[in-house]
C-alpha cells in the first residue's frame, strides 16, 4: 500500500467508477472536459485483474504522457466483489 499526503500541488479531487477498464476514455474525457490540475480517484469496478500485470503496466505508460501533460494524478481503488454465496461457504 502507498501512502498520498501530499496533493498540494492539484486544485480539484474526482471520484469515479465503473469505468470497466476504459482508461483511454476516462483520459479523453478528461482532456474533453478540460480537467487539469486534479487528482482523480477510481473507486471500483476499474477492470483490473482481468490482464496480466504486464498489460496494465503497458497500458499506463501511455496514459501517463498525456496525465502529465494536464497535470492529473490517476488513483485506483479496486474493491473485490463477491457473491453471498461465496460469503456464506464456511
Amino acid at each position: 500500500m502507498r501512502l498520498y499526503n501530499d496533493f498540494s500541488g492539484y486544485d480539484s479531487f474526482y471520484v469515479c467508477g465503473d469505468i470497466h477498464g476504459e482508461f483511454k476514455t476516462l483520459v479523453y474525457e478528461l482532456k474533453r472536459k478540460r480537467i487539469t490540475n486534479a487528482i482523480i480517484l477510481l473507486a471500483g469496478d476499474c477492470g483490473i485483474g482481468f490482464e496480466k500485470p504486464a498489460h496494465y503496466e503497458q497500458l499506463y505508460k501511455k496514459l501517463e504522457v498525456a496525465l502529465e501533460k494536464i497535470n492529473c494524478q490517476l488513483l485506483l481503488y479496486e474493491e473485490i466483489m463477491m457473491t453471498p454465496n461465496i460469503l456464506n461457504k464456511g
